[in-house]
């Protein structure tokens, strides 16, 4: 008996250590990857600034803007993608765009996203878990 609850403790001790933050770690990786593709996605293109400037920062937001273009997103996304990769079990993963003007893109200014980004992008996730 004695030696079942060692190895029922072991176990425990095993999937607290090592399998839960795998877990927690992949799929909150996975829910950045898909928070990231739909802001990008949602993002109004004129000169494609706003779309390069969604930002991945882990532990804490970025910082600044770029001064860069990516109309199709795809740059944006890799990059963000290989940052989120990065992330660490239970280590805060922001996605952020500094652009002064993003606040009001996400109001619904442009006729290309009249119900926002990040809303339309968190609403649409919640959808599909349900």
């Amino acid at each position: 008996m004695a030696s079942t609850l060692r190895d029922f403790e072991a176990a425990l001790l095993r999937l607290a250590e090592r399998e839960i933050p795998a877990a927690v770690a992949e799929a909150s990786r996975g829910l950045a990857r898909e928070v990231l593709e739909g802001v990008v996605a949602r993002t109004p293109v004129r000169t494609g600034r706003a779309r390069a400037n969604w930002r991945v920062g882990l532990a804490r937001p970025s910082e600044g803007t770029l001064d860069a273009t990516d109309r199709e997103g795809r740059a944006t996304v890799a990059r963000g993608a290989a940052a989120i990769a990065l992330a660490r079990p239970f280590e805060a993963i922001w996605i952020a765009n500094n652009l002064p003007y993003i606040g009001v893109l996400e109001h619904g200014s442009s006729k290309q996203a009249p119900r926002g980004i990040v809303a339309a992008t968190l609403a649409s996730l919640a959808a599909r878990r349900r």
